[in-house]
């Protein structure tokens, strides 16, 4: 998909495909979102999964990924 939507984007062909985030094309190329996309598809978070009892053992550790916070764009540039 990505490479099919990076020739047409190069060619300066238009094109449409169905994308996501985080992905690192947003840090490659100016995409737009179709209006009307609250629609279609539903919006999801990314959470921090560990394991029973951290909070417990390692309080240090479990503040730190309990309070983590990652904005879209910059996760897209460190992938």
């Amino acid at each position: 998909m990505f490479a099919e939507a990076k020739r047409a984007i190069i060619a300066k062909e238009p094109i449409i495909f169905l994308g996501w985030r985080p992905h690192s094309m947003f840090t490659q190329f100016d995409l737009k979102f179709l209006e009307g996309q609250d629609n279609y598809f539903k919006k999801d978070n990314v959470y921090v999964i560990s394991y029973k009892g951290i909070e417990e053992e390692f309080p240090e550790a479990y503040e730190i990924l309990s309070n983590r916070s990652i904005d879209v764009s910059d996760l897209e540039e460190m992938l």
